[in-house]
């Protein structure tokens, strides 16, 4: 299936634009000069063409495998879309420069006739957010990108590990269930390990940066609407892809075969990080009650924040790619 990445940009992109227009006609009515100086430092953050063309041009090119036509032709989209994502992160890096500046721009406003320069935060909150939001949402889609094309990569290698499965079960069968020992079951566990093991390795890297920086960005799409529906609704992925990376991770620096692999070496146990994710991702605080207080709402926000801040620091050297 195509990806549809322009359409989730706008989405979002769209609810911005919203915000920003009723923060900027708002603050003109009673401080024209305030009005104008949010305008201007919102103008490069609503200007992302060059990120609108990159994610067009990834729209554009299939990475899908399912026939072989597909499959011979993977070579040469795999090309066109590493250069459209090399695009994606060159104009992501720009945007994001401009969000920075903006978020950390001072804003001369004149109450009582007084010129004082104020942070937007406190100026303009909601379109602060909303600033904040885009940032999240063009690393996510990058993030979600990146591990598309290192999934297509991969597939070649996780199809033969596939098929050696395939064969050793058609085997398996052959002999009959009542044949079947439970040695022979014990085999095939082992051997069913060993590729989810191999596989992890394959895609470890770019599916946790993807896995966090989706969960970054439902983190303030929450901030930006606190509500038990939106909750509900983001919280509901928000931390699953996360809580699998680390279980992942237990089960590969528990695997006497994995555990002397490098990375198994270099990446810290998750520790108490899994069971304090797990609430979110499997658990009760994944979708709250419908009985559930804006006070629960932020809570549970708020504690669901101070574990993504802990494995980002724990897991520091993945996300800047050291891993």
């Amino acid at each position: 299936m195509p990806s549809q990445y322009v359409k989730e940009w706008g989405n979002v992109f769209n609810a911005a634009a919203v915000v920003f227009t009723k923060d900027v006609s708002g603050l003109t009515k009673t401080d024209k000069d305030g009005g104008s100086g949010l305008r201007r430092t919102l103008e490069p953050v609503q200007s992302p063409l060059a990120v609108i063309k990159a994610l067009d041009a990834l729209d554009k090119i299939s990475l899908d495998q399912s026939s072989k036509d597909q499959i011979k032709a993977l070579p040469a989209n795999m090309k066109l879309y590493k250069a459209a994502l090399a695009d994606l992160g060159t104009a992501k890096t720009k945007f994001i420069a401009d969000i920075d500046e903006a978020l950390n721009m001072n804003i001369t406003v004149s109450p009582n006739g007084i010129r004082t320069p104020t942070p937007m935060k406190t100026v303009a909150p909601d379109s602060y957010r909303q600033v904040k939001l885009l940032r999240a949402e063009v690393d996510a889609i990058y993030a979600r990108a990146a591990n598309a094309l290192n999934a297509a990569a991969v597939q070649g290698a996780k199809n033969k590990q596939f098929e050696e499965l395939e064969k050793a079960r058609r085997k398996l069968a052959d002999k009959g269930q009542e044949n079947i020992t439970a040695k022979d079951e014990a085999k095939m566990a082992a051997m069913d390990e060993n590729a989810a093991m191999k596989n992890f390795l394959l895609e470890f890297s770019a599916a946790f940066k993807s896995g966090m920086a989706k969960g970054a960005a439902v983190i303030q799409r929450i901030k930006a609407s606190p509500t038990l529906a939106i909750y509900n609704k983001e919280m509901n992925n928000g931390g699953r892809d996360i809580s699998q990376q680390l279980v992942n991770i237990t089960k590969l620096k528990a695997n006497p075969k994995f555990a002397s692999s490098s990375l198994a070496k270099k990446l810290p146990d998750p520790g108490d990080l899994g069971p304090a994710i797990t609430p979110f991702a499997n658990g009760a605080r994944r979708h709250l009650p419908d009985n559930a207080t804006p006070a629960e709402i932020k809570k549970a926000l708020e504690d669901f924040t101070a574990v993504y801040k802990r494995i980002a620091d724990k897991y520091a050297d993945v996300l800047a790619g050291k891993l």
